[in-house]
């Protein structure tokens, strides 16, 4: 049979677990978007042109305050120009997806970089930082 004082004990417990456990689960990563989001989106005009659509919509979010208004025809283009990984058979390679971004939208002090790796956790939190 349980007295108080280890009744009280039980019950601390408890509590400081409802209290920190939550703390240790949830504190993974946090963002928060204190603008909302005014970045236009635009879709492929043509069936493998997803990295030119995707370039448009970074040069139009970051950074913010900048106008980048260039077709998907001529991004396009430039990323077909720096293409570099000829053993991948994808539309949009991340060489050339760097440069198109680095020549329409390399603003002062923007330097985009591509970040290698597999482990998706650790890719998404370099990404968000």
């Amino acid at each position: 049979m349980l007295n108080g004082k280890n009744l009280l004990k039980g019950v601390i417990l408890i509590i400081s677990g409802l209290l920190i456990l939550p703390s240790i689960v949830l504190a993974q990563h946090d963002v928060y978007l204190q603008i909302p989001n005014t970045v236009p989106n635009y879709c492929q005009e043509n069936i493998i042109w997803c990295g030119a659509a995707t370039c448009q919509m970074l040069l139009e979010g970051y950074p913010g305050g900048v106008e980048h208004p260039f077709p998907q025809a001529e991004i396009w283009d430039t990323i077909l120009v720096y293409k570099d990984d000829p053993e991948v058979n994808w539309a949009t390679d991340p060489d050339g997806l760097r440069e198109a971004l680095m020549i329409f939208g390399g603003d002062p002090g923007v330097n985009w970089a591509i970040h290698k790796n597999a482990n998706a956790q650790s890719l998404m939190y370099n990404v968000t930082y």
